[in-house]
């Protein structure tokens, strides 16, 4: 406590700190002053009352919601509570979880349930108030008889309370600040990743863009590899068949040259045997002259096979 709230909290709450364990005080005139045991390293302070009770938390609706069990100090017109009961015989600890000046409060009956029997403490400089709940009916009685004796605080005590009101609420607005910094940390990271998500959608839509314009130009490469390989394959096919017919026609005239080659041998043989044939000369003269023309034939382009060389 002295940690929290300063040597003068101590002293007004009756606890001496390690550096004053050893000196005299005098109470001070007019409150009630509860000193440390004679006994140093004792651990125990006289309170009025201490003990466990259940207490809603604060900022809840309703009465019903989950009570918390903690142990809870009545001392000097203050009551403090803690998570746990202090360790060994000590019934008073240096860092309660809250604290709460009775002067000034009011105490009132809240109702029973099969749970308990619930009691609360209000103060007008205190934005919430306090609801516990005891067991049975006269550990109830016994909390709020002593609460409402408690009321009587001292002038220092009353101010002392003003200064644990004023901690606790800047707690709680430090603890709303906190949440606050926290939401916008999480809203801000939220954001970030939100602009994240969409920047890499973007990048992927655009990568998908790309690959479909990559697949449209192979596409397109493809049909005309195709058209290219078609245009061969006709050119090579009439290729070929030019080739075919120009072979079938050489073929052709060489049979025809052969022939013509055959009929020359035979009109030049026929030319010699009536040359030298005895006979009239006009009948003879008549057959050469006929076979005349019919070499001056032969040796003729009329007698040779002509062909079309745009084929």
């Amino acid at each position: 406590m002295a940690d929290v709230f300063g040597d003068k909290a101590a002293k007004m709450l009756g606890l001496e700190t390690a550096s004053a364990a050893d000196s005299q005080r005098r109470p001070s005139a007019g409150r009630k002053t509860f000193h440390s045991d004679a006994k140093a390293g004792a651990g125990k302070v006289s309170v009025q009352r201490s003990g466990f009770l259940f207490k809603k938390p604060f900022y809840k609706k309703g009465l019903r919601n989950k009570f918390q069990k903690r142990y809870f100090v009545l001392k000097d017109s203050f009551i403090l509570w803690y998570k746990k009961a202090p360790p060994g015989s000590c019934n008073y600890g240096l860092y309660p979880e809250g604290c709460l000046p009775v002067g000034g409060c009011t105490v009132t009956q809240e109702g029973v349930d099969n749970s308990g029997y619930y009691f609360g403490v209000s103060h007008p400089e205190f934005h919430e108030r306090l609801i516990l709940r005891a067991e049975t009916a006269q550990e109830a009685q016994e909390w709020i008889g002593l609460l409402k004796e408690c009321k009587e605080a001292t002038w220092d005590n009353a101010l002392f309370g003003d200064a644990q009101v004023i901690f606790l609420q800047a707690k709680g607005t430090a603890e709303e600040k906190e949440k606050e910094n926290a939401m916008a940390e999480a809203q801000k990271k939220a954001e970030l990743a939100n602009k994240a998500a969409a920047e890499k959608l973007e990048l992927m839509e655009k990568q998908m863009a790309k690959q479909r314009e990559y697949k449209e130009l192979l596409r397109q490469k493809e049909e005309e590899r195709e058209n290219i390989i078609k245009q061969i394959e006709e050119e090579v096919a009439l290729k070929k068949e030019v080739e075919a017919r120009n072979l079938e026609e050489e073929a052709e005239r060489m049979l025809l040259e052969k022939k013509l080659k055959e009929a020359q041998d035979a009109v030049a043989q026929l030319e010699e045997t009536v040359q030298n044939k005895k006979g009239g000369k006009s009948a003879k003269d008549g057959l050469l002259k006929d076979i005349y023309e019919l070499k001056k034939f032969l040796n003729s382009d009329s007698a040779r096979p002509s062909y079309d060389d745009g084929v």
